[in-house]
């Protein structure tokens, strides 16, 4: 049986032998560096030493973090017109309402609950942002229910309490577009490596578990094994019918071993 951390970046799953992993911590603030490495982010002071620190987002060609959250909170204010557009057709038509009237179920409910921001001003604007995005979801419900008496008080209600409402929550998504990077920063957990003598830090988007797997639970199917510039793929792990890319080795390429 070995032990295995699993994370994710870029909506990836992954897994990594836990004996390679010196420590979890927050993401780090890092210092520029010169070195011409793609993958690198800088340098930063751990343990009495100075340790690179690489973003596995560069590893796999995906986009930087704050690109991705930017993009991400567009698409939920998209998706938040379509919920007041939907609600509008549904009074309207006398027609059922498909949308979610829980807060928590929606991508934004979701997105909202599985994040920690340790900034006062993150907070503060997460805190306000939680509280409207339940607002509305909870305001089709009156709606709906005032649907049930009279048509043009339903109309009422939403030009009147649902249109502010959904405003007010367009604005605090807005305002956390606007702090991308921030929240990148504290969005994303920093994992010390050891290879060998050596330690560097990898910065992915977030730590799901520390799991204990057989080796019979790991298909290392030879078409699954891949060997590229920045990772060693040897399989695929399956947990709790999950399944995660097994990386069995990290390559960075770091300024600091020459």
């Amino acid at each position: 049986m070995t032990s295995y951390i699993l994370f994710r970046v870029n909506n990836l799953k992954y897994a990594f032998p836990l004996e390679n992993i010196h420590r979890i911590d927050m993401a780090k603030d890092v210092t520029k560096s010169n070195s011409g490495e793609k993958t690198s982010e800088g340098i930063m002071s751990f343990e009495d030493d100075v340790i690179e620190i690489f973003s596995f987002r560069a590893m796999i060609g995906a986009q930087v973090y704050s690109d991705y959250l930017k993009a991400l909170f567009e698409d939920l204010k998209g998706q938040h017109k379509a919920w007041v557009d939907a609600l509008i057709y549904a009074v309207e038509n006398s027609s059922e309402f498909t949308k979610t009237t829980n807060p928590h179920m929606c991508h934004l409910g979701k997105w909202i609950d599985s994040f920690n921001p340790y900034s006062d001003e993150i907070l503060n604007i997460l805190n306000q942002l939680s509280t409207h995005h339940k607002k509305l979801h909870s305001s089709a419900i009156d709606v709906l229910e005032k649907r049930e008496k009279s048509l043009e008080e339903a109309l009422d209600w939403i030009h009147t309490h649902v249109k502010d409402i959904y405003t007010q929550t367009i604005w605090h998504i807005e305002e956390m577009a606007a702090k991308s990077d921030v929240i990148a920063h504290e969005s994303q957990k920093l994992m010390i490596v050891l290879d060998g003598d050596n330690k560097f830090g990898i910065h992915v988007d977030s730590i799901d578990d520390i799991v204990h797997i057989e080796d019979q639970e790991i298909n290392s199917n030879e078409n699954l094994v891949r060997d590229g510039e920045y990772l060693r793929v040897g399989g695929v792990l399956k947990h709790k019918d999950e399944l995660s890319s097994l990386i069995t080795k990290i390559k960075c390429h770091s300024s600091l071993k020459e």
